[in-house]
């Protein structure tokens, strides 16, 4: 059957104009049929426009542009290299801010557990906190955990 309707098809899309449509019927043997016109008495069952001719530069066949293939090459290249880079510093960033994390936290868990807190003063002698000192300190430790830990 395809072995029939296939150059009548072809030779329909030979003779066919560009802007004229293929008309498709239906043979009394059930055979599919296309043509410009069907043969009288029988009616065109669906009409199908031909697809537009092909220019010669885009004909199937021709041969692709190599310099905008390797141009387009270069350029997805770079914009994986760029890509890359910002995943990486991403990364980097994360693993900072996780380690900032930790360490925050460590100090937290070590005032909590009773530890005491000194600074070294102009001359160099330690000043240990009093208890107010030691509040203000512990409640601005909490909330740089909660505004930088997430």
């Amino acid at each position: 059957m395809l072995s029939r309707t296939l150059p009548c098809l072809c030779a329909a899309l030979a003779s066919a104009s560009a802007a004229a449509d293929i008309c498709r019927w239906k043979d009394a043997d059930g055979t599919t049929h296309y043509g410009t016109e069907p043969p009288p008495g029988v009616a065109c069952a669906q009409k199908v426009r031909p697809p537009p001719p092909v220019a010669p530069g885009n004909a199937a066949g021709a041969r692709p542009d190599f310099q905008q293939l390797e141009t387009d090459f270069q350029k997805r290249r770079v914009e994986r290299a760029e890509a890359d880079l910002r995943a990486e510093k991403t990364r980097r960033e994360a693993e900072s801010q996780r380690e900032a994390c930790g360490q925050l936290r460590g100090r937290l868990a070590w005032m909590e557990g009773g530890g005491r807190v000194a600074t070294l003063d102009a001359n160099g002698q330690r000043q240990f906190y009093d208890d107010q000192q030691f509040a203000r300190e512990l409640a601005a430790l909490r909330e740089r955990i909660s505004r930088q830990c997430r």
